[in-house]
């Protein structure tokens, strides 16, 4: 006898096919028994801020649903029972940041979620009108600043907006893109011409309009000579790459007049130059630091020798300097091989910054170790060595006041 074949095998597959049938369309029919309900918002009602999507949902002879479900914007999250967890789901909330989403109109869908399947779904359709945060940039100092010094940003917030507090901030440069996310942070900045946006988000995900401040960085031009070379020279950038370089201009330090007499500003320049502002600062091994109009020397005729008038100001520490100046917003610091650090302002050249007169500091009988001095959060940093002990040390200043931290 063959298995299932003939007419009576073929009634039993009918039979087994039509079990199946109703079995798919009795789970259909309880699926579409699904009823739910939006009471809260209404149809075209206008929502600000933190919004409480509420309903109620009925399952006449059906299942207990998995979860009552709300899409916004795409995207499905579950409700909360508010029956306690009971499952049943006759009541339902989601409370939702309507600042995650643009201002305009939007459709609120809701369904019940039996495993994978949204059914009974209904839908309302609201206006987002939320008000946005509204920020000011209280402080972007120095507004020019030498690479590799701090900028200092404060940002305030005017008003949250539709919201009830601040959960972000964001500092963004348009050259080094994220530069902080505080209100008021500190940072260093790369060479350019920085536009810096500030902006802040509130508790429902709505961001100010930014506002912008802009810093200009720029490079520590250096120029490094050879020990006992007396001249400092300036050359055509555009004729860098020419073998037969023709020199703009240059300063004698340590040259003789006719007489043979020494100019006034002796001295080997045996330490980086740097560049601020037009202004170039020259540091002479035997204590002096010069200023020189950087602008004028670069309008001057090729080959012609600096003299005094392109000197905005001299000043002779007398003490012999180690390493090369340090530039911090107006200030220039520079060390001496018997333990005295100075702060000099930029501008004049005048030892005034700090209280103490001379506006110095010892350290002790310790050389200040070369190119060694830096700024780092409102204090200088340098190293020093004492030949005699043959050890060195790490000091720690207040660039305000030149007080030993």
């Amino acid at each position: 006898m063959r298995r299932g074949g003939g007419p009576r095998g073929l009634v039993l597959y009918v039979a087994a096919f039509l079990v199946l049938a109703t079995l798919c369309l009795l789970s259909v029919n309880a699926r579409a028994a699904y009823n739910v309900t939006i009471d809260s918002p209404s149809e075209d009602d206008i929502v600000e801020g933190v919004v409480v999507i509420n309903g109620s949902l009925s399952h006449e002879g059906s299942p207990e649903p998995d979860a009552v479900s709300v899409r916004i914007n795409g995207t499905w999250r579950d409700a909360v029972d508010v029956n306690g967890g009971g499952g049943n789901w006759t009541s339902w909330l989601f409370t939702w940041r309507s600042g995650t989403v643009p201002n305009g109109p939007i459709r609120i869908d809701v369904a019940a979620r039996d495993g994978f399947n949204y059914l009974g779904m209904v839908s309302v359709n609201v206006t987002v009108n939320n008000t946005p945060p509204v920020v000011a940039i209280t402080k972007a100092t120095p507004a020019t600043v030498v690479v590799g010094s701090f900028v200092t940003l404060e940002g305030e917030v005017l008003s949250v907006g539709s919201g009830s507090t601040i959960t972000q901030y964001r500092w963004v440069s348009d050259i080094d893109s994220h530069i902080g996310n505080v209100a008021n942070t500190t940072c260093f900045l790369s060479v350019g011409n920085h536009t810096i946006r500030f902006r802040a988000m509130n508790d429902i995900g709505t961001w100010s309009d930014p506002v912008a401040v802009n810093v200009l960085v720029t490079p520590v031009d250096s120029l490094r000579l050879p020990g006992g070379d007396l001249t400092l020279s300036g050359y055509d950038p555009e004729d860098i790459d020419v073998a037969d370089i023709e020199r703009g201009w240059f300063f004698a330090t340590g040259a003789r007049d006719a007489l043979g007499n020494l100019v006034p500003y002796t001295g080997q320049i045996i330490t980086a130059i740097i560049h601020v502002n037009g202004i170039l600062y020259v540091t002479l091994e035997n204590g002096t630091i010069l200023a020189l109009d950087g602008a004028g020397l670069a309008d001057e005729a090729q080959g012609r020798m600096v003299d005094s008038a392109d000197v905005l100001w001299s000043t002779h520490l007398g003490r012999v300097t180690t390493g090369s100046l340090v530039y911090h917003d107006g200030v220039l610091f520079v060390g001496t091989e018997d333990g005295y650090v100075y702060a000099l302002d930029a501008l004049t050249g005048k030892a005034d910054v700090w209280p103490v007169e001379g506006s110095f500091q010892w350290v002790g009988d310790e050389s200040i170790s070369g190119n060694a001095l830096t700024v780092i959060q409102g204090f200088l940093v340098f190293g020093s060595y004492d030949e005699v002990a043959g050890q060195g040390n790490v000091w720690v200043l207040d660039i305000e006041d030149g007080s030993i931290v």
